[in-house]
């Protein structure tokens, strides 16, 4: 595990030094579309989690420094570990940036008061979080598989999904006070349940991924 938390740290460097700006725009993302909609608030972790991940794996397709990263003392394993590690810790990083926003949309659009507010954080981060590790459970795959330049086609089509979802929400006022509504009336267990099947989909996503890339030859 010493070389899965090595690559970690190398793949860090890149994101806050040679690619940074695709960190602080996802940051800002993240934190200022769930003020304009519930259902942005709600998709944006999901983004934010593959996309950190994206940046760094194609940067280094683009300098081929994956190249050297595969002649490295590390195993296949590891590399893979490391990128469903980094996703996860950008998954949940944005799950609680997302947060932010969304009790600034709760207070400000949906008049609601703290205590209902506080009563919500777990519902939501729990939604947030499953619609992410859906979403990169997905993508990760199609990634290791066919690589970034190849990948970013599906890609595309996965934004469009996203985004026409969220927009949708966004436009229907009605739909934005039935999930609150709704989410009000969930049981205390639901989010515990919500975050264990996020967990699971992301392990099987995470065999599959290392099954893939552990025969994958590079050039």
């Amino acid at each position: 595990m010493n070389g899965t938390f090595l690559l970690i740290k190398k793949n860090w460097i890149y994101l806050i030094t040679s690619i940074k700006s695709a960190l602080v725009s996802s940051i800002l993302f993240c934190l200022f579309m769930p003020m304009w909609s519930i259902g942005f608030g709600v998709v944006m972790p999901a983004l934010i989690g593959y996309i950190l991940t994206y940046s760094i794996m194609a940067y280094e397709e683009r300098s081929k420094v994956e190249l050297m990263t595969a002649a490295m003392p590390v195993s296949r394993k590891e590399m893979c570990t490391s990128r469903y590690i980094e996703s996860l810790i950008y998954l949940i990083g944005g799950c609680v940036i997302a947060q932010i926003g969304l009790w600034f949309n709760f207070i400000t659009q949906q008049h609601m008061m703290m205590e209902e507010i506080l009563k919500m954080v777990p519902i939501m981060l729990a939604a947030t979080f499953l619609i992410g590790a859906i979403y990169n459970s997905i993508i990760l795959p199609v990634i290791f598989y066919f690589g970034t330049i190849k990948a970013r086609y599906y890609l595309i089509f996965s934004y469009i999904l996203i985004f026409v979802g969220a927009n949708t929400i966004s436009n229907m006022r009605l739909v934005d006070e039935s999930i609150v509504v709704y989410i009000n009336k969930l049981d205390g267990i639901m989010p515990i349940l919500m975050m264990l099947i996020g967990v699971i989909i992301y392990y099987i996503s995470y065999r599959i991924s290392l099954n893939i890339w552990t025969k994958k030859d590079f050039k």
